[in-house]
């Protein structure tokens, strides 16, 4: 049975533990057949830049990588939009790379 990729959905390569990849799916359909475009990395931009623990009062931009440490969405985010002022948590404008959670 075959994995079916929806758009929208995200995969982070990590071949390079150094120099991490995410993908965003853009066209839904199984492993040859799904379409995925690059949204960090070398190719996408400068890579990752690491922001710190996220601030309210901080606009951020695509590859802006930042930490939010409380809340059943904790962990690390991506920004894939520019002029970013939305939460991590919110989901808008932000891919979750890992989580911090601690299950119930």
């Amino acid at each position: 049975m075959s994995a079916t990729y929806r758009v929208g959905e995200y995969y982070t390569d990590l071949s390079n533990p150094a120099a991490p990849v995410v993908y965003r799916c853009m066209a839904a359909g199984d492993k040859t057949s799904s379409v995925w475009a690059q949204v960090s990395g070398a190719s996408a931009g400068a890579g990752f830049n690491y922001r710190g623990a996220w601030n309210a009062t901080t606009t951020y931009n695509p590859n802006d990588a930042v930490l939010l440490g409380s809340g059943t969405s904790s962990g690390l985010f991506l920004s894939v939009i520019p002029a970013n002022n939305n939460a991590p948590d919110s989901g808008i404008g932000w891919v979750q790379l890992c989580s911090y959670a601690t299950w119930l």
